[in-house]
Parts: structure tokens; sequence; C-alpha cells
């Protein structure tokens, strides 16, 4: 498993995470679009990719604010939960 870090919409697997990310999370839950790109611009944001493998797999948004992790969004595929990738 790996993390990989997107930092624009430019990204191949950001059209990817962000389907996920719209389906796994209601709306009052989440950023739209203009939002998400303006806080990709913060250091401490991490907009992540889970991959497993070269396979996508999952989300996983946090900010890293030194001494405190502030796990925001995590998502799994639906078709591949329940397969042990959330716990890994």
């Amino acid at each position: 498993m790996n993390l990989i870090r997107l930092l624009s919409q430019k990204d191949p697997l950001f059209p990817q995470a962000f389907r996920l990310y719209e389906a796994a999370f209601p709306a009052l839950e989440r950023r739209d679009l203009p939002q998400l790109l303006q806080i990709l611009e913060n250091p401490d944001y991490h907009f992540d990719v889970i991959l497993d493998k070269d396979t996508f797999v999952g989300i996983l948004f946090y900010w890293d604010l030194g001494n405190l992790i502030f796990l925001e969004h995590f998502a799994i595929l639906p078709q591949l939960r329940n397969q042990g990738f959330g716990a890994q």
C-alpha cells in the first residue's frame, strides 16, 4: 500500500479520487471543487490517494499540523470494502 499526494487537479488520479470523494460523503460533509482546489495550495493539507501496487483503492485527506494529524476524509472504493484495505 502506498499513499500518493495529489497537488493539483491536473494529476491523472485526481478525477477518480474526486469521484470517490463525492460518492462517499454527503455534500454537507465535503468541499465543492473550487474550495478543494483552493485548499490544495495549503502545504499542511494532504489530498492522498491510496494505491495497492499500482491500483487505486481509496482516498485519505488529512491535515499535518506538526504535532497533530487531523484525519478529515477516508474512503475505500465500494467494491473493495471489507477486504482489509482500511485496516492496512
